[in-house]
This record gives C-alpha cells, structure tokens and sequence, in this order.
C-alpha cells in the first residue's frame, strides 16, 4: 500500500514572500487552492493507494476531508516531526512506501505521480529513497521512501543536499526525479510570474484570473500588464 502525505501551513502563515503583492487574505486563497490542486492529483493517481493531509489548520483538514483525503494533526512539534509522526502513522496502516509532495505544485499531474511511485517499486534495492528537487536545486519539493521511515527527514533550508547526504551516510540508494510539474513551488513573485505564462486549468489558475493576479504580477515586475 503506497501513501501520499502533503504538509500543509496553516493559511495564517502561508506564503510570507508573497505579502509584497498579495494581501494575507489573497495568499490564503492561493494557497487553499494550490492545495486542492495536488490533491486531486495525487487521488486521481492510480498508484496512490492513500492521502493525507497534515495540519494544525481547521479550514484546510476540512477542505482536504471534503476532496476524500485523510487529515493527521501536526501537533506543533516542527514540520519534520509532525511529517515523521504521519509516516510512522501510515507504516502502521500497513503502507510499504511513503511519498511526501508539497502543497504548492500547481502544475503536478497525476501521470508523474504514478511513473515516480513505479520508478520507486521497480527498483531492485528494498531500501530507496526518491527525490525531486526544487527548481534552484536546493529543496525537496516531493520525496518517496520505501519502507516508510528509511530516512530521517530534514526538509528546510538545503533541504536536497541534506536528504542525499544522510541517505548517503545510511548506504540507502537513492535516485533524483526531474520534471517541471514537480520543480516549480510558488513562493515568490518570480514563481507567480512563470506560473502566470502557462496556461494551465486547474484550481490555482482560476482564483488567479478571479483576483486578477496574472496582471498584478507582470505589473510588479514590468510596471504595467500589456494590453492584448
């Protein structure tokens, strides 16, 4: 059985390098439909057996049990932990690999998801650890491992390095997967702005047009939207 877990902030706190541009109002919204976004990506994979959500906010365990996912309370004990509780959760529901996806991966679809989970399952080793690495090649934008618990978790600043340098130490294998959907995050103003230049349909590009963000963003960075 293959768990899906996604960490998600509570909405108060979520997105703080946008607040040059988006009210906090604005970057709960963002958020909250970012997240329905891999969500239905990750339970419309064939290779996800379960998802959950892990929180401390209200508003998101309601919209993640509304969607069909699980929710596991964080418990304030710091991101890592709580991730670490939710892994050991789904080792004792019987899962055999734990893959941890981001909140923010607008552009993550349900066909990369399969073909990481089978990259992973296929893979002589017993012992594996999956990777996929921010774009600036520093984070850890989703990470597969089987069985659950083989690595300790470090995800923050230089989060990547970290994972490869413990998996490394531990002598368990371990692969990176690139891909564009699963290296492109919204945290800035820049990521807003590349976002903005697909034409992607899903939950985050709709609240985009109904706040019109789109224009709002080539208008921090060029001073005015263009006229079409």
């Amino acid at each position: 059985m293959i768990w899906a877990i996604v960490p998600a902030k509570t909405l108060g706190r979520a997105k703080t390098r946008l607040a040059s541009m988006l009210e906090p109002e604005e970057r709960r919204a963002l958020s909250l439909e970012m997240l329905r976004d891999v969500l239905g990506t990750l339970l419309g994979a064939r290779t996800i057996d379960r998802v959950a959500v892990v929180t401390q906010d209200n508003v998101v365990g309601c919209t993640a049990y509304a969607l069909g996912a699980g929710v596991l309370l964080d418990g304030g004990r710091g991101h890592n932990a709580a991730l670490e509780g939710a892994i050991a959760h789904c080792q004792s529901k019987g899962a055999s690999g734990v893959l941890i996806v981001s909140a923010d991966l607008p552009l993550l679809r349900s066909r990369t998801v399969e073909q990481m989970v089978a990259q992973a399952m296929e893979h002589p080793s017993s012992h594996l650890v999956l990777l996929a690495p921010s774009r600036d090649g520093t984070g850890t934008n989703a990470l597969f491992q089987r069985p659950p618990g083989v690595l300790p978790l470090h995800f923050g600043t230089q989060s990547l390095q970290l994972h490869q340098h413990v998996a490394q130490e531990r002598q368990t294998p371990v692969q990176l997967v690139r891909s564009v959907d699963l290296g492109l995050d919204i945290d800035t103003p820049a990521d807003l702005l590349d976002f903005a230049r697909m034409a992607v349909p899903g939950h985050t590009q709709r609240i985009l047009m109904q706040m019109q963000l789109m224009e709002r963003v080539l208008e921090h960075f060029y001073g005015t939207a263009p006229v079409l």
